[in-house]
């Protein structure tokens, strides 16, 4: 939806009613992918994607156990107060 929006993949539209990309277009493109895939730089970039990916789950799981621990210690709060 995001490509869509942020008109990506506009050029490769066809149709005046109803848009699709061609499968030849398809194609090249997924060809022209996999060939800069194997450039190195690529590669890295890949790879640091993947670290900040693990990492922003990781610090997501942090955040919901606090927030698990701030609502256990305002229930503890209040049972203590009746």
């Amino acid at each position: 939806m995001m490509l869509q929006i942020g008109g990506y993949y506009a050029y490769y539209l066809k149709g005046s009613v109803i848009p699709f990309i061609s499968i030849n277009d398809c194609k090249n493109t997924l060809l022209k992918g996999f060939e800069s895939s194997k450039n190195l730089e690529f590669n890295k970039h890949i790879k640091a994607v993947s670290i900040i990916s693990k990492k922003e789950k990781e610090l997501q799981y942090v955040i919901e156990k606090m927030a698990l621990l701030k609502k256990s210690y305002i229930e503890s709060l209040f049972k203590n107060a009746k």
